[in-house]
């Protein structure tokens, strides 16, 4: 897996759709209780969601021996999407499964508190967003890491563009 460089904390998961080669639609939906977060990397433009990872609380997240340029990408994100400042930042050791294209994207709906209270999001992909995915080691089907990246994916003020 490519290094996603630092991470920005955007909310949580709670389904991600996407259609295979063949047509065939894929669905990946979590309980609130389980549900991964919803990540933003700076570095390459994309989402990273790892069902099963608990993560810490910081709304930040370091990779280990990243560049400060990459740290202060991370932090720019979490101020656009939410207009605060965090706290704090905290450093992550992420899986670096073999990742393969899974196919063509067609939704995420995620739970976010980015203007006050927490709000359920629905974001229907442009076409030409991919979703990448690992399967996890030991169950050899769960995802470990799904990624959503297109042309463009971007982060803005208003959510998720592209």
């Amino acid at each position: 897996m490519q290094d996603p460089g630092d991470l920005a904390l955007l909310g949580s998961v709670l389904e991600l759709q996407h259609e295979v080669p063949g047509g065939e639609a894929r669905h990946h939906a979590w309980t609130v209780r389980s549900a991964p977060k919803l990540l933003w990397s700076p570095k390459r433009q994309a989402l990273y969601i790892f069902p099963g990872l608990t993560l810490p609380r910081p709304k930040v997240l370091r990779m280990p021996k990243t560049s400060p340029a990459s740290v202060d990408a991370a932090l720019g994100s979490w101020r656009t999407w939410t207009g605060r400042t965090p706290a704090h930042s905290r450093d992550l050791d992420v899986p670096a499964p073999r990742i393969v294209t899974a196919g063509q994207g067609h939704h995420i709906v995620y739970r976010s508190n980015k203007w006050g209270p927490s709000t359920d999001y629905i974001h229907h992909f442009d076409p030409g967003t991919t979703v990448d995915m690992a399967a996890d080691a030991e169950s050899g089907h769960a995802p470990a890491v799904l990624i959503v990246r297109g042309p463009p994916l971007r982060l803005t003020k208003r959510g998720l563009v592209g």
